[in-house]
C-alpha cells in the first residue's frame, strides 16, 4: 500500500472556533462547505479516511504532526529470506552451467612498480574521500516534543540548492565549493515557523539538531500525495 503525504499549499485564515459545529467538523460560510476535523484521528484512521480522497477536494483541519510526513499502512512484515534464497538458487544454477574442465585460472603478475602505483592511487582516493566528507552540513529537524519533521525543506539562502528531510527528520547537504566563508541555510515546513542557521566554512563538517516551533492553526484544502517510498 502506498504512503500518503498530506500538504496544505494555501492555508485557510478563518477562525475554526467561530464555525458552527456539525457531526464531521465545522461549517465555513466563507467557502460554503464543511471543514472536516481530522485532528483526533490516529494514523490508521487518517489513512483509511483519505486513501480514496481526490487531490484538492477535501477541506480539513489537521494537527501539525499529521502534515508533511508519510502516513503508512502497516503491511505484514516480510523477511529478506526469500530474496536471499532466490539469489543462492540463481548462483547455484549459474555455477552448474559450467563443467569443471571449462574453468580456468587467470594469474595476474604485478610488478613492484605496479604495486607502488596502486598504493598511491588508493591513498589519493582516501584523501579525496576525507576531503569530501568535510563539505557537508547534516542534522535532524524536530518539533518541540522531539518528534522528527519529515519532508522539511533545507536550502541555501542565496542558492536554489537544497534537500528535504527523510521520515526520521534527517538531512545531509553538500556545500558547494563556491562558498568561501559564511553560508546560511533556511529550514521550512508547512505548519512550522521557518528558521535559519549560519555557519563559517571553517566549521565544516557540521552536525546539528534544529527544533522548529509549530504555527497556531493549519487548515484548508488538502493535497494528498501517494508515494511508494
Amino acid at each position: 500500500m502506498p504512503n500518503l503525504i498530506l500538504h496544505i499549499p494555501t492555508p485557510c485564515t478563518q477562525n475554526w472556533h467561530a464555525f458552527p459545529q456539525n457531526a464531521t467538523g465545522g461549517y465555513c460560510s466563507q467557502c460554503s462547505k464543511t471543514v472536516i476535523d481530522f485532528t483526533q484521528l490516529t494514523d490508521k484512521e487518517l489513512y483509511e479516511a483519505l486513501k480514496k480522497g481526490n487531490t484538492g477536494k477535501i477541506c480539513g483541519r489537521f494537527t501539525q504532526t499529521q502534515l508533511n510526513r508519510a502516513i503508512s499502512y502497516q503491511a505484514p512484515y516480510k523477511t529478506k529470506f526469500n530474496k536471499i534464497l532466490a539469489g543462492l538458487i540463481v548462483l547455484g544454477t549459474t555455477q552448474a552451467e559450467f563443467p569443471n574442465e571449462a574453468k580456468a585460472t587467470n594469474i595476474e603478475i604485478v610488478s613492484n612498480k605496479g604495486r607502488a602505483e596502486h598504493k598511491k592511487d588508493k591513498a589519493q582516493a582516501q584523501d579525496k574521500a576525507k576531503t569530501d566528507s568535510t563539505k557537508f552540513i547534516e542534522g535532524r529537524i524536530v518539533d518541540d516534543k522531539l518528534n522528527p519533521i519529515a519532508y522539511a525543506s533545507v536550502t541555501f539562502k542565496d542558492k536554489n540548492i537544497g534537500v528535504t528531510t527523510n521520515n526520521n527528520g534527517q538531512f545531509k547537504l553538500m556545500v558547494p565549493d563556491s562558498y568561501k566563508r559564511k553560508l546560511t541555510i533556511q529550514v521550512s515546513a508547512a505548519g512550522y515557523e521557518p528558521k535559519e542557521m549560519s555557519f563559517n566554512k571553517k566549521q565544516l563538517p557540521v552536525k546539528r539538531e534544529l527544533t522548529m516551533k509549530l504555527s497556531e492553526e493549519f487548515m484548508g484544502e488538502v493535497v494528498i500525495v501517494r508515494s511508494d517510498d
